[in-house]
């Protein structure tokens, strides 16, 4: 988290932080509702707040200003912020995952997304470091789900 965002290169540390501050953002909407449609609502807000900052008008949010900084800073892809708004959006279902294959597709969609962003705010196009970031974020995905058992 913070301490590693410390050994990025400084122009690059304030959009780690704003994409993970929009992670944080996502990742707290399941447990911080108490109906579905809230949490739909939630995530339809960062929907559309991803298109209004890729139009150049972010909303007045404070999380949204700083991932609208980082977009243009670095030409984030949309894709990516999408598709962890998608997985996110797919995870109130609060359905256990029925095998392997879909405990890594979740974490793909998550935490390799915000990896691929990360490279990209670096300035890394290589395949090896997708590819390496694929892993890195499956694995970190099923440990955070590993760690929260004893929370669901």
């Amino acid at each position: 988290g913070f301490l590693s965002s410390l050994l990025l290169p400084e122009e690059v540390r304030l959009s780690s932080l704003a994409l993970r501050a929009f992670n944080v953002e996502l990742a707290q909407v399941k447990d911080s509702v108490s109906q579905k449609t809230i949490g739909l609502m939630r995530m339809q807000f960062w929907k559309t707040a991803i298109e209004e900052i890729f139009r150049d008008d972010p909303p007045n949010q404070p999380v949204s200003t700083e991932l609208w900084r980082a977009v243009k800073r670095h030409n984030l892809t949309k894709r990516w912020l999408l598709r962890i708004i998608t997985e996110r959006e797919k995870d109130l279902d609060d359905k256990a995952y029925r095998n392997i294959q879909e405990l890594e597709a979740y974490s793909e969609n998550t935490q390799s997304s915000l990896l691929y962003l990360l490279l990209e705010c670096l300035g890394i196009t290589n395949v090896h470091a997708d590819h390496a970031a694929s892993h890195l974020g499956k694995a970190q995905g099923i440990v955070t789900r590993l760690r929260a058992i004893p929370y669901h």
